[in-house]
């Protein structure tokens, strides 16, 4: 059965069958721990870095720019699996989508946003790390070839 979004035949309709809101509760849960992990896990990096003046170098900070990034997805997962939106637009009952309050539909933008944002500059954080670390590789090659 397909249940209509927009109160407008044809248009916006999605299929009512999917979880039980058991297993929405249990993917919350585990998103929410894994988010956790994940932040943490950026966090010591980024304090290691800021202790140890030993750690500091090019390559490490790209690092730990890297993990300023991972922490923002995970901030912002963590947001949308606590805050659970699908509760705010989508009524149980029907199954159909609701218009949602100024204040959540703006939280759940801000959210989506920053989830994207810090997703793509941790790609391109990525993409810098393993260019920066071509360069480190290939450069010291060229070094040592001259130097025979």
């Amino acid at each position: 059965e397909m249940v209509d979004i927009y109160n407008m035949t044809g248009v916006g309709t999605v299929p009512t069958t999917g979880f039980p809101m058991e297993k929405h509760v249990l993917i919350r849960a585990i998103v929410m721990v894994v988010c956790s992990l994940a932040m943490l896990g950026a966090i010591f990096v980024i304090i290691s870095y800021a202790c140890f003046k030993s750690l500091r170098s090019q390559a490490r900070q790209i690092l730990v720019n890297l993990s300023l990034m991972d922490f923002g997805i995970g901030l912002a997962n963590f947001t949308g699996a606590a805050v659970n939106f699908d509760k705010y637009y989508v009524d149980n009952t029907t199954g159909s989508y609701l218009v949602g309050s100024y204040t959540v539909d703006t939280l759940c933008k801000t959210q989506a946003f920053f989830a994207l944002l810090t997703t793509f500059a941790s790609v391109f954080w990525t993409i810098s790390l393993a260019i920066y670390m071509y360069l480190l590789i290939f450069q010291n090659k060229q070094q040592k070839m001259t130097y025979f």
